[in-house]
């Protein structure tokens, strides 16, 4: 009897690793950010990860999401100080867990995937940069005068201030624009390069739109230098070369609408006047691209909705428990028949031509096991986006100048959609060996209580069986409170202040206003959803 206590004793330790609730907590969460109730939002967060204001997460497992999701709240309430404060841990800790934990991946191995810590997918590591370098950006400009937002704006100076609209004037703008470089260039040059190193199979290998903003920066900063050109100059020239190869690669995909139709117009225009001011000798012949007298250029940077979240699709062996309910989907891996009730169960079949252990195999169907189960992350079917923004610049007398659509220009969803899909072939063999393992261990225990009773013994099958499956937990962390989609537009502007307004399927947002200069762009980013 000891075995099977210590059998039952880690299966139910693996069961509390995640709570079934974190759904209904998760939804909570986005109704409240759609109220703008951030106080309840944030609530909501400690609750799923076990964290308590500003002091961090309550568990380790949970420290890299908390604060990513705590960045994006921060984003949305326009407090800069937090923003910093959290993406800078978050960054800390991306460097930190790029390699995967020898304790994390064995406790993974053993009980389910939510007991190691969450290290973040490749496509969130980049973001958490994006966020931080944007957020110096708006600092930056803020403090120079190009900018002057909507909401009410504090200037710190002496470091003692906090909360939203507190600017962190203790550096100048100068120093701002520094850190918005330098953190897009970690983005870039280190963070996608070891993404594209390690990327294997997965398709996310370059994020193009990483790379334009990093060259659109250079273009807003005040005189950048000849490197800091050098730097856009091989940014752009990235971008345009990945842009197309995205398309390839996720427009192919049945099981989700890649949004990203082209590369954005902008593009080869920012790349030509950047390279007529570093290199005017090859960009000699886009001359025609480059700022007519008296004009710059806004750049809006919207990012709107929120990415697919994953949810749990149930797997059952029909070997085990007999005929597949009515509404189930039925599927086959090897010569094992399987039913899954869930989202999305339509993209299964592509795990026909996987190979299970033939070991694990026989000794499960070999055991006389009752109930056979476990549970796997999945998104929902993917839906079209109903449209997108339409950005409106009026002039100091409140005439429409312009009025413009945007366009997508990063679809962080397909990412998210095509780095699950990714890893669901050889996340399933895991599963279902770790499954089969622990009904295995469950069965020996059983056995062995069948020596001094046979009702025990009976009784420890079924009820080792069945916990087995209901341990197995399908692991549907991810950062949820990121945008769906980017999309931008450039305009081209007499030098001045205009007032901006930007409307989106959500309702309407003022921007509030930014002055043009003569050849230098401005950029201006928004995040948006529907309330």
């Amino acid at each position: 009897m000891r075995l099977l206590s210590l059998v039952l004793s880690i299966i139910l330790l693996a069961a509390c690793s995640t709570p079934r609730g974190t759904e209904a907590r998760r939804q909570k969460a986005l109704d409240a950010v759609g109220m703008h109730d951030y106080a309840t939002a944030a609530a909501m967060v400690d609750k799923i990860y076990g964290g308590k204001g500003d002091e961090g997460p309550g568990k380790e497992k949970h420290r890299l999401l908390w604060y990513m999701q705590k960045s994006a709240l921060a984003v949305m309430q326009n407090d800069f100080k937090r923003t910093e404060q959290f993406t800078t841990i978050a960054g800390e800790l991306v460097d930190a867990r790029r390699g995967i934990s020898v304790g994390g991946a064995v406790g993974s191995a053993m009980a389910n995937e939510t007991v190691r810590a969450y290290d973040g997918e490749a496509f969130e590591h980049i973001q958490v940069d994006l966020v931080r370098s944007l957020n110096h950006l708006v600092q930056a400009q803020i403090l120079e005068g190009i900018y002057v937002p909507s909401y009410e704006i504090i200037k710190d100076t002496d470091g003692s201030m906090n909360g939203p609209g507190v600017v962190d004037a203790t550096i100048d703008f100068k120093d701002h624009y520094e850190r918005a470089r330098n953190a897009a260039r970690r983005m870039t040059l280190d963070q996608l390069k070891e993404t594209e190193d390690a990327a294997g199979r997965r398709r996310y290998k370059k994020d193009p739109f990483a790379n334009l903003y990093t060259g659109a920066l250079v273009m807003a900063m005040p005189k950048p230098n000849n490197p800091d050109r050098q730097l856009a100059d091989a940014m752009f020239f990235r971008a345009m070369e990945a842009y197309p190869e995205d398309i390839d690669v996720y427009a192919k995909d049945r099981n989700f609408e890649f949004e990203l139709r082209g590369v954005p117009k902008f593009a080869e225009t920012l790349q030509a006047r950047n390279g007529l001011i570093y290199n005017n000798k090859d960009y000699k012949s886009k001359e025609k691209l480059n700022w007519k007298k008296g004009q710059g250029s806004l750049l809006i940077i919207q990012q709107d909705g929120f990415i697919a979240r994953p949810k749990t699709l149930d797997i059952r062996i029909i070997s085990a428990v007999g005929a597949a309910p009515k509404d189930s989907q039925q599927f086959h891996v090897g010569g094992v028949a399987f039913y899954a009730n869930g989202p999305q169960t339509s993209g299964l079949e592509t795990l026909s031509a996987l190979q299970l252990p033939g070991d694990v195999v026989d000794d499960f169907f070999g055991s006389g096991l009752a109930v056979m189960g476990f549970a796997m992350p999945v998104h929902e079917a993917d839906e079209t986006l109903p449209g997108l923004g339409l950005i409106s610049v009026f002039d100091q007398s409140g005439n429409t100048t312009v009025e413009q659509e945007l366009a997508v220009v990063s679809d962080l969803d397909a990412y998210a959609r095509a780095t699950l899909k990714d890893e669901q072939g050889p996340l399933f063999i895991k599963t279902f060996t770790r499954a089969a393992a622990k009904q295995v261990a469950a069965h020996v225990a059983a056995e062995e209580a069948m020596q001094e009773d046979v009702a025990t013994g009976l009784f420890t099958r079924f009820f080792g069986s069945a916990v087995a499956t209901m341990t197995e937990v399908a692991d549907t962390r991810s950062w949820w409170l990121l945008p769906n989609h980017i999309s931008a537009t450039m305009i081209d502007l007499p030098a001045g202040t205009y007032r901006l307004h930007i409307s989106h399927g959500g309702g309407s947002m003022d921007l509030g206003e930014v002055t043009i200069q003569e050849n230098r762009l401005a950029i201006i980013p928004s995040r948006t959803f529907k309330p």
